[in-house]
């Protein structure tokens, strides 16, 4: 995946800071491609919520272009039935917009819902979704 800095930006440093930026994304897009694994127990979680009334709903993370990454490499495509990014969000992570936006989407509550975290701000955020 190509990344390119935005063509309406006239600031000479801000344009090269994000060419840094857009090369470093794609760096990281590249060893996603090359080593990116499924996690023990990937499999066995998924298919251990897909059994039960929760089922595998939703999948928020940080960006669009992270979550295609991820999600082609690992071949999980069609395995949630939501998909939301935190770049679509005004505030990230440890703010729960990422959640509350999710839940709406979903027609849940909070209540309604388990979050599996990887970050103590991901931890902060499901946990006051609000």
């Amino acid at each position: 995946m190509k990344w390119s800095p935005s063509a309406t930006n006239n600031s000479r440093g801000t344009a090269d800071l994000k060419k840094r930026s857009y090369d470093i994304l794609d760096e990281l897009d590249k060893i996603i491609a090359a080593r990116g694994e499924r996690m023990a127990g990937v499999d066995y979680i998924l298919a251990f919520f897909k059994s039960r009334v929760f089922g595998s709903r939703w999948l928020p993370l940080h960006t669009s272009w992270f979550i295609e990454a991820v999600l082609s490499k690992l071949d999980l495509h069609g395995e949630f039935e939501v998909i939301h990014s935190g770049e679509l969000e005004k505030y990230g992570k440890p703010r729960p917009a990422i959640y509350i936006s999710t839940l709406k989407k979903l027609s849940l509550n909070h209540d309604q819902a388990i979050a599996l975290e990887d970050s103590f701000n991901g931890l902060l955020a499901a946990k006051r979704p609000d």
